[in-house]
């Protein structure tokens, strides 16, 4: 219904105790589907990547997060329902995947 979304949504992750600062293991993944009656549709992936933000003392932090395909050892296999709809729409060549998100992010101990 609308080409600019928005989700609003907020999600909750917890950090292990006694760390500092966050790695490569502490990223977070986008799969972004829009929802239909019949099969979602994929509109893209992008990853945020925390390595060296520190847990305690961040501030809100903006950022806004290119959307692109699937990383290449993510890549579903021809069947896969989410996946299904794209795979034969576009079975003559890959699809051309655009837009962004925009993510907000703190780290506290709330």
């Amino acid at each position: 219904e609308t080409l600019n979304p928005e989700w609003d949504e907020v999600f909750t992750f917890r950090v292990p105790p006694n760390k500092i600062s966050l790695d490569e293991t502490d990223a977070v993944e986008f799969h972004v589907f829009d929802r239909d009656v019949a099969l979602n549709d994929f509109i893209g992936y992008t990853k945020l990547d925390l390595t060296g933000t520190k847990v305690y003392g961040t501030r809100r932090t903006r950022s806004v997060l290119k959307l692109g395909p699937l990383p290449k050892d993510q890549q579903p296999d021809f069947f896969d329902v989410n996946h299904l709809k794209e795979k034969l729409m576009f079975w003559e060549g890959e699809r051309t995947i655009t837009g962004t998100v925009e993510v907000e992010y703190w780290l506290g101990n709330r």
